[in-house]
């Protein structure tokens, strides 16, 4: 398997989003190639293993996070003030929606009153 990076081999999981820290191995042997496909011996007393652990990546991601989420709450709050304040100013509307209404059923109510 060929990487350009080896933090490309991290495993990064959507079935386990919240791990503090993740880590890799890769494990090298030194081989002679054979004449066939996939044919070759392996050269004993030549293992070599690297290990990578990202914490840092996710800790700056974990910082990354705290910072939006207090953007968002930031947001929400004014998202609720003019929620807020379309209500207010829409209650006049309202008040005269239910006032025309109020008479249109008088009205109504009377018309049928009188036949």
């Amino acid at each position: 398997m060929r990487q350009g990076k080896l933090s490309e081999l991290i495993h990064n999981s959507a079935r386990h989003p919240d791990l503090d820290e993740c880590s890799v191995e890769v494990h090298f042997r030194e081989i002679i190639d054979l004449p066939g496909p996939d044919v070759y011996t392996v050269i004993p007393n030549s293992s070599l293993v690297v290990s990578l652990t990202e914490v840092d990546r996710l800790a700056e991601k974990a910082a990354r996070l705290k910072i939006v989420e207090k953007e968002k709450a930031k947001l929400d709050a004014e998202r609720k003030k003019a929620l807020a304040g379309l209500k207010l100013a829409n209650e006049p509307a309202r008040a005269l929606s239910w006032l025309g209404q109020y008479y249109l059923l008088r009205t109504t109510n009377n018309s049928r009153r009188r036949l």
